[in-house]
């Protein structure tokens, strides 16, 4: 399959599984928070393997703002996480 495919695959995957999730809740809770629980730690490793945006020759303004960004990238990510669990 080709990348640009498999990514759209995974990007609709991704959109389509709170509403998988809510669907099977009321008849399985058990594997609708198993599969919760499997979403968050898919997540929580696709953040560890995204690189950092810091350059290691970069002046201290730089490395400030890639900072930033980075912090923002992270706060984002924590508050998809938490949107994500409070409708469970």
């Amino acid at each position: 399959m080709a990348s640009v495919e498999r990514e759209m695959w995974q990007n609709i995957r991704k959109t389509t599984r709170a509403q998988e999730i809510q669907f099977i809740f009321p008849v399985f809770p058990n594997a609708a928070l198993d599969l919760n629980h499997a979403y968050l730690k898919q997540l929580a490793e696709q953040l560890r393997e995204t690189p950092q945006t810091a350059a290691p020759s970069a002046t201290q303004d730089d490395a400030e703002a890639a900072a930033i960004r980075e912090l923002e990238r992270r706060r984002q990510f924590g508050d998809a996480l938490q949107s994500w669990w409070r409708k469970y």
